[in-house]
């Protein structure tokens, strides 16, 4: 689902393919007909030059397109013993059935680096009533909500799956039976999922305490509300690399200010901006955490994941911060919802 962002429509205009392009890692797009059939990839590098020879950004992006993509057919991947070090190496591929009708795209990274099961737990934190999405969260919980007809906790735990993670911790509260309801049927294996239940509100970081699993290794927390593109095990080895005890993935969030900015040294002006652009490093609610955080969390009390960060600095434990520079999209209102939706579709 989250490699949707990746395709788009041949119809489109090269304004339509820049918008998502800036929201990429990787800078590449490939182009469907109407039935999702591949017909053409897209990257920066071809808009850029599309545009020195006088294209404007109202033009359809057929005309500059690559008509002859290179393409995976998924038969190649579910070979168990298939040499995926084989594979041309290219920043990523559209994966087509016979019919060529792309059902994935995935990152060359992933290919090479996601052939063995990883035990490590991944603690995914669903028990908030999301009142921000009233009136959509009045009958389910706010991980329940559907982007592009699939539920965000289920297109979450999708690319987990994907990357050969197995051992799932979910943390449940408001309406937690249609959580718990909708899995037992959806999932078996490979994943192996149970339930940490609040009987309160434990804040962001409080129902850590509830965990009756001894965990050994690295574990992830985050939150169940956002849709992103990341490989979990480049967190992995940033973790080990630098030796932390807490690793914050965090992204770039650009803020307009609806007001001229003015600066000033007492009353002498510095200078002024007519609504200028501010550039923030915020958490992009995706934790990697030693196994020794556990028992640091009090059972049963409130806490939040800032909080916690504290109690961990003041210990001084060490946290460092790996920024995530792909897509990243935190569903907290409905014109958030809206706006993944268009990504996807």
């Amino acid at each position: 689902m989250i490699s949707k962002v990746h395709i788009i429509n041949k119809n489109k205009k090269i304004i339509d393919a820049l918008k998502k392009l800036n929201k990429l890692k990787i800078k590449t797009l490939f182009i469907v007909d109407n039935e999702n059939h591949l017909v053409g990839s897209l990257s920066e590098g071809d808009i850029r030059r599309a545009l020195i020879e006088g294209k404007v950004v109202h033009d359809s992006i057929m005309p500059l397109s690559n008509k002859k993509p290179q393409s995976i057919n998924y038969k190649e991947l579910e070979i168990d013993n298939y040499d995926k070090t084989k594979i041309k190496k290219q920043l990523c591929y559209p994966v087509i059935n016979e019919k060529n009708i792309i059902l994935d795209i995935v990152y060359y990274e992933d290919l090479i680096e996601n052939n063995k099961i990883l035990d490590n737990y991944f603690f995914i934190l669903a028990g908030g009533k999301g009142n921000r999405l009233q009136p959509l969260t009045k009958d389910i919980p706010k991980p329940m909500v559907k982007i592009a007809g699939q539920p965000i906790l289920e297109i979450l735990l999708d690319n987990i799956k994907k990357q050969n993670f197995i051992n799932i911790l979910i943390s449940v509260n408001y309406k937690k039976e249609i959580i718990i309801n909708h899995f037992k049927k959806e999932y078996k294996q490979p994943l192996k999922i149970t339930y940490v239940k609040e009987n309160k509100p434990l804040g962001t970081a409080g129902s850590i305490g509830l965990i009756k699993e001894k965990i050994t290794k690295p574990f992830f927390i985050m939150n169940a509300d956002l849709i992103y593109k990341i490989n979990y095990r480049e967190i992995l080895k940033f973790f080990f690399k630098s030796e932390s005890d807490f690793v914050i993935v965090c992204h770039y969030h650009h803020y307009q200010l609806p007001f001229g900015e003015v600066v000033c040294e007492k009353n002498k002006l510095l200078s002024i901006k007519e609504k200028p652009v501010k550039k923030y490093l915020v958490s992009s609610g995706i934790y990697l955490a030693s196994p020794k955080i556990q028992k640091l969390v009090k059972h049963n009390e409130y806490l939040d994941m800032p909080e916690l960060i504290t109690l961990l600095m003041k210990k001084k434990y060490n946290i460092n911060v790996m920024i995530n520079d792909n897509y990243w999209q935190d569903i907290a209102n409905l014109n958030d919802l809206k706006e993944v939706n268009a990504d996807l579709t």
